[in-house]
């Protein structure tokens, strides 16, 4: 709120917080965007099972969960 304007919004803060709050919903899954999917596929990223296998022990080592 504005000090000197009762009932009127930060604009800036307002949009930030609009903002954050959709990069939240968007990372969870809450909210999605239509037609999306024919954008870069997050999926391909991921390391192949039999990479992960491989790394799995010396990583447990270094986190300490070993």
């Amino acid at each position: 709120m504005v000090p000197d304007r009762p009932g009127q919004f930060v604009r800036k803060r307002f949009e930030a917080m609009v903002f954050t709050a959709l990069a939240e919903e968007l990372r969870t899954g809450d909210v999605v965007v239509v037609g999306s999917e024919r954008y870069a596929d997050w999926s391909k990223q991921l390391l192949a099972w039999e990479v992960v296998q491989d790394k799995l022990g010396a990583y447990l080592v270094e986190a300490g969960l070993a």
